[in-house]
């Protein structure tokens, strides 16, 4: 009986993927002197799938934009993707013409459709969800900045001083534990949940990666009953323990600010739920479920793209040790024997620049955001067909060579002389590392 069922299910997959695989390449005549972009033969229904390894996947795009150009596509398991290595032609598509590519793909892998289901903000189509928790996010983030973070940063940095010093060797779990305990505290007002929010965040990296969940690979797994799909039971399981999380987080934060403890003359701390809580008629939210995903998206948003920069950092002053005392220098004259403060960011032109640079040498996101097309266009002469997933890579971008020179490099002092191209004025803006 179970040869059977397994017989079954590879029928069916097989079936439905040679079926997807001749819809897409149905053959489109296209006009004279329009070509399709150059990229790698795959093989049929798979693509090249085969061809991408599980880890530093950028690595194999960056590559092939070395060899196919600086836009060019690849087939995986019947969808098409377009990879981007320049800045100028992500600019070009995705900012001047972000009405045919502002669609974000559909990740088959995820339980929910993340275009509609309110539960991932960055993942999400323009629509009123997304406006709506776009401007939620505006208000929190630009409150919480506002305030210094209510300290937290600098609450959780001196136990994180401790860690180091008393495990250096430890140091990659010291950063993350540090960022986890922050983010925790900013969106629901305790550092109890890091851990929790740690591995929330890692399961989900892993179902959003095109190279991570096998559902996102072989796309038709996600369409089998869930007793014969391992990645859709894994999924689901995922699904289910993230929503409990955030909904218990979200019922904790509610009770402190409702029934708050008899005798206290502490105010309830302050956090983004807090803030959600207190304002989501205002902002019209129809439901305390939609507001626990916002906040959770956001605490797992920097628990993913926080803490790897911060490894980074440790990691380039490990190789280029040279640049230090500069470093070294400007703390001594602007902080003397104290720990910096977000106040102190615009005398800091060298801090900003080793951080800059870092996000420069290591981007957190290597292969950046994907969009998606919405009808077929024209790029410089070649086809980019409607439905296609669009990649700026950010790890070709900021290699590309006429902007940076000597571009595997880390090199903090791009940003602070004259002589580099990435240099601007005035230093106590420049380089900015809130937006880029």
């Amino acid at each position: 009986m179970a040869l059977l069922s397994l017989l079954l299910v590879a029928t069916v997959v097989a079936v439905a993927a040679l079926i997807h695989y001749a819809e897409r390449t149905k053959k489109q005549r296209l006009p004279e002197g329009i070509t399709r972009l150059p990229g790698p033969n795959g093989l049929p229904i798979i693509g090249s799938v085969h061809q991408v390894p599980e880890k530093n996947s950028w690595m194999a795009f960056h590559n092939w934009g070395l060899e196919y150009g600086p836009i060019y596509q690849v087939n995986l398991a019947g969808h098409n993707h377009v990879w981007i290595s320049r800045d100028r032609i992500a600019q070009d598509l995705l900012t001047k013409r972000s009405a045919n590519y502002s669609e974000r793909p559909l990740i088959p892998a995820l339980e929910q459709d993340n275009r509609t289901s309110g539960q991932y903000l960055p993942l999400m189509s323009r629509n009123k969800l997304w406006s709506r928790q776009r401007k939620m996010g505006k208000q929190i983030m630009d409150t919480s900045a506002k305030n210094g973070f209510y300290a937290y940063p600098e609450l959780e940095s001196v136990r994180l001083v401790f860690e180091l010093m008393s495990e250096p060797e430890r140091y990659n779990h010291a950063l993350e534990s540090f960022i986890a305990r922050v983010t925790s505290r900013l969106a629901w007002g305790t550092s109890t949940a890091a851990d929790e929010l740690k591995q929330r965040a890692r399961e989900l990296l892993v179902g959003v990666s095109p190279t991570g969940a096998l559902g996102n690979k072989l796309p038709v797994l996600m369409s089998l009953p869930e007793k014969w799909s391992v990645p859709k039971a894994w999924e689901a399981r995922r699904s289910r323990t993230e929503k409990k999380f955030f909904q218990t987080m979200q019922a904790e934060v509610h009770e402190q600010h409702s029934a708050p403890k008899v005798g206290s003359t502490r105010a309830p701390r302050q956090s983004w739920t807090s803030m959600f809580l207190d304002n989501k008629d205002k902002w019209g939210f129809p439901t305390d479920l939609e507001g626990a995903y916002a906040v959770g998206m956001h605490g797992i948003a920097g628990a993913l793209t926080i803490a790897a920069p911060m490894q980074s950092f440790c990691l380039a002053n490990t190789h280029y040790p040279q640049y230090q005392h500069l470093l070294h220098e400007e703390i001594d004259r602007v902080c003397g024997d104290r720990m910096p403060r977000f106040s102190d960011m615009p005398d800091m032109p060298v801090l900003r620049a080793f951080i800059r640079e870092t996000l420069r040498w290591r981007p957190p996101v290597p292969t950046g955001i994907p969009h998606a097309s919405i009808k077929d266009d024209v790029y410089d002469g070649h086809f980019i067909p409607a439905g296609s997933i669009m990649h700026p890579l950010e790890w070709s971008i900021s290699r590309d060579p006429e902007v940076f020179t000597d571009p595997d490099a880390w090199n903090p002092t791009r940003w602070l002389k004259p002589e580099f191209p990435t240099y601007q004025e005035p230093l106590t803006q420049f380089p900015t590392i809130t937006s880029y």
